[in-house]
């Protein structure tokens, strides 16, 4: 996977359009494949996220600043579950919107994950500039596989580094943000807390047993165990 900028294209192309003040933009499969975007969210978008409102609000919210961020610094992006269950909750999905928001912005683009960004660290030279260099960054799912010392060291290099560049970081993560400290140490997930905005995802069933609360509390009715 390689940093990529959006290059139109007038072959197999999908027309974006992120936010109200978004500029329209091509971007084609090859564009979205060379960028390390997972074939499954080439054609979805925003709206294509079945999970909660809530969580789809904070995501639109920080798209619609997404254009100040990339251009002047801004804070990264969390996508964390907020309870049990990680498979399909949607965290992939949010932040490939993301990351095609930022080309439609033509800017550079890599998504990764933790074996990869833990390879590049370890080539060094221009495999660490690569991921310095790239306007967005994604880390997808930033706890498997379950990482050694040497990958969570690469980890939190990498995080500090574009936290001090200023350029903004989404970062995908099967547990909550307060429990990754069992995994990367309390040291990074203070970087998280401080220099990220945390969105906690909730699962699918997470999600149905909230709407379920609220519809008993909106009768006055405890909720039965």
């Amino acid at each position: 996977m390689g940093v990529l900028q959006c290059v139109p294209s007038s072959k197999t192309t999908k027309r974006l359009r992120i936010g109200s003040a978004s500029k329209r933009r091509f971007l084609s499969y090859q564009t979205l494949r060379d960028a390390g975007i997972p074939s499954q969210y080439f054609d979805l978008k925003l709206k294509d996220y079945k999970g909660s409102v809530a969580v789809r609000e904070k995501v639109l919210r920080y798209l619609k600043k997404l254009p100040d961020f990339l251009t002047d610094g801004g804070p990264g992006l969390v996508l964390a579950n907020s309870d049990e269950g990680s498979v399909g909750n949607g965290k992939g999905l949010l932040a490939a919107v993301i990351a095609k928001a930022a080309m439609v912005y033509d800017k550079a683009v890599l998504w990764t994950d933790t074996m990869d960004l833990t390879s590049r660290f370890k080539e060094g030279g221009e495999a660490v500039s690569e991921i310095t260099a790239a306007s967005l960054l994604v880390i997808d799912d930033i706890t498997r596989p379950d990482p050694n010392s040497f990958m969570k060291t690469a980890v939190d290099y990498m995080l500090r580094r574009r936290v001090g560049v200023g350029t903004p970081t989404v970062v995908t993560a099967a547990m909550p943000v307060d429990d990754l400290g069992d995994v990367f140490g309390e040291e990074t997930v203070g970087l998280l807390r401080n220099s990220f905005v945390e969105v906690g995802v909730p699962s699918a069933g997470g999600e149905g047993e909230n709407r379920r609360r609220k519809n008993y509390e909106a009768l006055g009715l405890e909720v039965p165990e």
